[in-house]
């Protein structure tokens, strides 16, 4: 069941909207929709510095949690990062924000990104009960 935006705005101060840049706050008037929450995309990606096979009925440590082959990359604001086909980049949101013990979310893609051909979040979408941070993104061009 979704929540409805008069229900958004009442459950928003427990979720505690953070951002670092405080230039550009949370503003629940502008981000949260009829049934749903517009979390905005942060500056800091991970690229993988590996282009290679990944073997699940062989795979090592390194390919199953593949933390040590990736490049981070932190924007500035005039910068932009390239996806090229068939790339995926690791992302987060710009917003933190606790999930409420009582509630659990999902993380979708926007429809004018996929028309794009871009993929949003392919394996993480469920945002549990108690979770706290910037939520982890996965972004693939199937272009």
């Amino acid at each position: 069941m979704y929540l409805a935006d008069n229900q958004l705005r009442e459950l928003a101060s427990a979720m505690g909207f953070g951002v670092t840049d405080e230039s550009v706050p949370f503003d629940p008037n502008q981000q949260i929709q009829p049934c749903s929450i517009d979390l905005r995309l942060d500056r800091t990606f991970w690229k993988s510095t590996s282009r290679r096979t990944i073997d699940l009925s062989r795979s090592t440590f390194s390919e199953v949690f593949p933390r040590y082959q990736w490049s981070r990359i932190v924007l500035r604001r005039a910068e932009a990062v390239v996806i090229a086909p068939g790339e995926m980049v690791l992302g987060r949101t710009f917003e933190s924000f606790t999930m409420p013990e009582a509630y659990a979310g999902n993380i979708e893609g926007r429809s004018s990104f996929g028309r794009l051909g871009l993929l949003v979040n392919c394996t993480s979408s469920l945002v549990n009960p108690g979770w706290r941070g910037r939520a982890p993104l996965q972004i693939v061009n199937l272009g």
